[in-house]
């Protein structure tokens, strides 16, 4: 059957109104978007060619400095009197886990110890009973 309708067939409009009614809502829609996100680059491309506002700078002649104390201080030298309340103990704490590590450590060297002073009592007995059968 021909498509043309000069040669007496009938054109793809009249043969699939639906779909082509379908086509054509999906080519606008697909316009649109195209449109819409032309508008939207564009408008980005605009704002960053904003000049950006600049804050005023201030002009100070004296800098704030932090009483001895006070939070968020610094530390003071060695010694430690100077600081505010919490690094003061944060200071303890930190002193406290530390030496809490040292004690393990020494406890466990001292078990260390005692197990090598029995097994070199038992290889001294060892020792004196080899002796004595010789």
């Amino acid at each position: 059957m021909p498509l043309n309708p000069k040669e007496g067939g009938r054109n793809r409009s009249t043969l699939f109104p639906e779909m082509l009614e379908t086509c054509n809502k999906h080519q606008k829609q697909a316009n649109t978007y195209l449109h819409q996100s032309h508008v939207i680059m564009s408008l980005r491309l605009a704002t960053r060619a904003l000049p950006r506002a600049q804050p005023a700078r201030t002009f100070a002649t004296t800098t704030y400095r932090m009483a001895a104390g006070d939070t968020g201080s610094p530390r003071s030298a060695a010694g430690g009197a100077g600081g505010d309340g919490f690094s003061k103990r944060e200071k303890a704490n930190e002193d406290m886990e530390i030496r809490r590590r040292e004690k393990e450590k020494l406890e466990a060297l001292k078990k260390k110890i005692a197990d090598s002073e029995a097994q070199l009592s038992k290889d001294r007995a060892e020792v004196d009973e080899l002796n004595k059968k010789q």
